[in-house]
């Protein structure tokens, strides 16, 4: 009876105080800067790469290939490439379509008596409105962003502020 001497029997510890006691990790959330700041330096990075690496397209702009052209008017639009080599192309792009342009130039023709809109740059924001010679067809050039572009029959409405 030896081993139920009360004497060699452990007591508990006591209990920890409010200050000990550690406080659970409540939810699974990582930090916001590994959430959200390196997805989008990554991003920047990337895109930051795309103007700074030269391309290897003909067509020498900030990003490889020509951009492309979308006809979102309600006439069929022609466009001209002109080649590194100097070889020319002419190709009409129906309305609601798209082409990729492939051509160190690109121009887009306007006939006698049209107005052609063209909504052209990075994103293509800068907005110009070209109205043709009454004479001859008038060749509006593209940059190698690509454009959408809007031709229509009769004069150039004015810009509403």
């Amino acid at each position: 009876m030896a081993d139920r001497n009360p004497s060699t029997v452990p007591t508990p510890a006591p209990p920890p105080t409010p200050e000990e006691t550690p406080t659970p990790r409540r939810g699974g959330r990582g930090h916001p800067l590994a959430l959200f700041g390196i997805p989008i330096g990554i991003a920047i990075l990337l895109l930051g790469a795309a103007f700074i690496v030269p391309g290897r397209g003909d067509c020498g702009g900030p990003i490889p290939g020509c951009g492309s052209l979308r006809n979102a008017g309600d006439l069929p639009v022609t466009v001209q490439t002109t080649n590194a080599d100097g070889g020319q192309a002419t190709l009409t792009v129906p309305p609601g379509e798209r082409a990729l342009l492939t051509g160190l130039t690109n121009t887009v023709a306007i006939d006698p008596g049209h107005c052609l809109t063209v909504d052209g740059g990075p994103f293509w924001t800068a907005t110009r409105s070209v109205q043709s010679d009454p004479l001859q067809t008038v060749w509006v050039p593209v940059d190698d962003w690509g454009a959408r572009v809007h031709l229509t029959q009769g004069p150039c409405r004015a810009e509403v502020p």
